[in-house]
This record gives C-alpha cells, sequence and structure tokens, in this order.
C-alpha cells in the first residue's frame, strides 16, 4: 500500500494540463484522487470524516488549478479571489472559457 500511495503521490505531483482540454485533464486528476482517497479513508475516524473530506476537497481545489496551463492564468486568479468551493465549479467556469 506504502509504494502505491507513493506512486500515486508522484504522479499528481507531475500532473500537468499539457495539450488535455479541460473535462479530460479533470478525468485524469479525479482518477488518481479517487484511488489515492481510497488508499487513505480507511485511515480516517468517522467523528473526523466531515472535516476530512472538506480539507481533501479544498486540497483538491488547489491541486487541480496548480495544474492547469498558462493561458488559464487570468481565470485562475480570478477564481482564488472567489473562494470557489469545488473543483466541479472551477471545471464548468474553464469549459465556458475554452467553448469562447
Amino acid at each position: 500500500m506504502a509504494s502505491r500511495k507513493f506512486e500515486l503521490e508522484l504522479d499528481i505531483s507531475k500532473l500537468q494540463q499539457g495539450d488535455l482540454d479541460a473535462r479530460a485533464n479533470y478525468q485524469v486528476v479525479v482518477t488518481l484522487w479517487t484511488e489515492h482517497d481510497m488508499l487513505t479513508t480507511s485511515l480516517v475516524f468517522y467523528a473526523a470524516s466531515a472535516e476530512v473530506i472538506r480539507e481533501r476537497s479544498s486540497l483538491h481545489l488547489i491541486h487541480f488549478m496548480m495544474k492547469l496551463c498558462p493561458e488559464f492564468e487570468g481565470i485562475r486568479a480570478s477564481l482564488l479571489h472567489r473562494n470557489v468551493a469545488k473543483v466541479e465549479d472551477v471545471l464548468g467556469e474553464l469549459i465556458r472559457e475554452e467553448s469562447r
């Protein structure tokens, strides 16, 4: 389990949007997060799970925005100042921007 968690952390840290559109980039990162979360969730006590889930969602949002390509810098700055709470909301904004 530790070796797979290490591999996932490494894959997540290296991930860049590159030539992927926003939706494809989102699918790649969600796949990695889901596997990572399944490996680590069993370590969370039930009473703390809601807080852990909120913190994990916040980290997912930060990681996703960090990996966006430079063309989204303006929208990233705007989203950070609006305190967007969900990755899905960011994805919606990016898809709208890409379709312009």
